[in-house]
């Protein structure tokens, strides 16, 4: 997966291509965001804007992520749609995320 990249005010943002983070685009998503948390010391915003639809296997890919992500450094979640802004509601991780509006 191609994930476009910023610096924003001394972090990284990491475009989602969109319009799915679903089972058939997870492998290629992780490996991609991996690679920008292991080569980079900023903290990380993961850009939503573009996506639709994220089904658990996506959601586990991003949790994966914050997992793999190294103290005191951040990810955070920017721009979520209402359809996705529900998703992270109903399973609470609006709770364990900190959700941006923009980034």
């Amino acid at each position: 997966m191609e994930l476009s990249l910023s610096k924003p005010g001394g972090r990284v943002s990491v475009a989602i291509p969109g319009p799915r983070l679903g089972a058939a685009e997870v492998t290629g998503f992780k490996r991609a965001l991996v690679e920008v948390l292991d080569t980079t010391s900023e903290d990380v915003i993961i850009d939503l804007k573009s996506v639709e639809f994220v089904d658990s296997s996506g959601l586990g890919a991003i949790v994966g992520c914050l997992r793999h992500i190294k103290h005191p450094r951040r990810l955070a979640l920017a721009n979520l749609s209402p359809p996705v802004a529900r998703v992270f509601k109903l399973t609470r991780m609006d709770r364990v995320f900190q959700i941006e509006e923009e980034s």
